[in-house]
């Protein structure tokens, strides 16, 4: 298996060494070589369709295959898991997808026509639950009836066939209170299936409600930024819960004056759209890439097409949006019926292929890749989920037991292209920045012709690690990172930064 092909290549500098002597740290950087997006990656109705989509409103098919892709992982929430036999277990398959694109890219119309299945999903919830709010609001009296009673002391008997034994009356009417009403006044809403533009407290409140699945869509996700980035609080960043809504990992915060909110095992899928002005304070935001968001997002640069356009009036196949509809329907009747979820497994040679290609990035991000560590860590795991919906939206029942090689290098494919995106957008701007930061790192370097020095007394020297990495990731023609072998006494060597021979 070859991963040599379609190794991210960064751009390079100039090496031109009287250049460079008579102008240290000022080199020249060329522009970074356009990447093509995968489209031969999808296939079947999703393909089909997105790109009709694209066609007949004129826009960027790219981000219409990965609203596509998207939406199924939506879709699915908790209801299956790939698993490739490792030690972890099985992983849901929700991803998080940004796409950057300006403004009468089509964001609006692409999402639409991706989500509008699971809009017309979550309007039938919403129909049918109207039907109970009479019988909810009759509940919910006869529940504040008895909870008065009881606190005034009253000796009648009241009826609660569902009381444990043991259990205090007053807390159980109360819960009971909860569940149909937060201020006794105002009847709750359906189990939520979407959220948009939320801050993470009222995201969180509406994954516990939701059993811990959601589904965050937003053509416009400024406001979800600007909330994750503490705009709202002065708490500084808040990451916490879109961290462990991707992962799984049990939350629980606090809120003042009200009940805490605990959910066990968030499954949180997002498509979130906006400006490039506005996704680069995310993507660019040092925390976002240390505590590990960014590791997290499939991430695409949107491209506005515009077309000469005729007064024929034309329109999606009515097939393909069957097609599709029908696709998204069988997904979510499966998530409907399932009691745990569908277990999809990857074929030996399949299991293989992540292996390499996990041990591949490892490699990249000891050596020329060291400065994305961070973007780079969740590599294969997203790979797996998105070999899993691929498996899914190729299936003709959408019941996969097995998914296979051909399409875990598809899904290989897609996360080696976003996140090759990523590092390009990253690199365009701390290029900059760290100009400054190499030439000081050279002068050190060459001061008593040493030419090279350890990663540890550079940081007892005040060089945060991290961004000398990140200089050997962008200055790679002038800096490399070799790791000496272990010593015969044992012990864990330091690496050492060294600045290459001009040739």
């Amino acid at each position: 298996m070859d991963f040599q092909k379609g190794v991210i290549k960064m751009p390079k500098l100039a090496n031109n060494m009287n250049e460079h002597s008579l102008n240290k740290g000022k080199s020249n950087v060329t522009e970074i070589d356009e990447i093509k997006f995968p489209h031969s990656a999808f296939t079947g109705i999703l393909k089909e369709f997105s790109e009709a989509v694209g066609q007949v409103n004129d826009v960027d098919p790219a981000m219409c295959l990965m609203s596509g892709l998207s939406a199924i992982s939506g879709a699915v929430g908790k209801s299956f898991k790939a698993t490739n036999g490792s030690k972890h277990g099985g992983s849901y398959l929700n991803l998080y997808t940004l796409i950057s694109a300006t403004s009468s890219s089509g964001k609006g119309v692409i999402m639409g026509n991706a989500l509008k299945p699971l809009h017309d999903f979550d309007k039938a919830i919403e129909d049918e639950y109207q039907k109970k709010i009479p019988r909810l609001k009759a509940r919910l009296e006869q529940f504040k009836a008895h909870k008065k009673s009881v606190l005034n002391g009253s000796s009648k008997k009241i009826d609660l066939p569902n009381l444990s034994l043991g259990q205090d009356p007053l807390e159980f009417i109360q819960k009971e209170i909860d569940k149909i009403s937060l201020d006794e006044k105002t009847i709750r809403g359906p189990v939520p299936f979407f959220i948009d533009n939320a801050s993470p407290e009222a995201m969180g409140v509406a994954l516990e409600e939701a059993k811990g699945v959601l589904f965050s869509a937003s053509s416009e996700a400024g406001d979800i930024f600007s909330n994750l980035q503490g705009k709202y609080s002065n708490q500084g960043n808040d990451f916490t819960l879109i961290l462990k809504g991707f992962s799984g990992d049990p939350t629980e915060f606090r809120r003042v004056g009200r009940a805490n909110v605990k959910i066990q095992e968030p499954c949180l899928s997002s498509l979130w759209m906006a400006q490039p002005s506005v996704v680069g304070k995310l993507i660019y935001d040092k925390e976002a890439s240390s505590q590990g968001l960014t590791a997290r997002i499939l991430y695409i640069k949107g491209h506005m097409i515009l077309e000469p356009e005729t007064i024929d009036e034309v329109a999606i196949d009515p097939n393909l949006k069957e097609l599709w509809g029908c696709k998204i329907r069988q997904i979510l009747s499966i998530r409907k019926s399932l009691t745990s979820p569908h277990e999809i497994k990857f074929t030996r040679d399949a299991r293989m292929y992540l292996l390499e290609f996990h041990n591949q990035r490892r490699n990249d991000t000891f050596g020329d890749l060291s400065a994305y560590r961070n973007e780079l860590g969740k590599s294969r795991e997203i790979a797996i989920r998105v070999a899993g919906i691929l498996a899914i939206a190729e299936d003709e029942n959408s019941m996969p037991v097995e998914i296979n090689l051909d399409q875990t290098r598809r899904a290989v494919e897609i996360v080696k292209f976003c996140q090759q995106e990523l590092m390009n957008e990253i690199k365009s701007k701390r290029i900059l920045s760290l100009a400054e930061y190499a030439s000081k790192l050279e002068s050190v370097l060459e001061k008593e012709g040493k030419m090279s020095e350890t990663i540890r007394n550079l940081g007892r020297m005040g060089y945060d690690v991290e961004e000398v990495e990140e200089v050997v990731g962008t200055y790679d023609d002038r800096f490399e990172i070799i790791k000496p072998e272990a010593g015969k006494k044992g012990g864990r060597p330091s690496r050492i930064l060294r600045l290459k021979t001009q040739e």
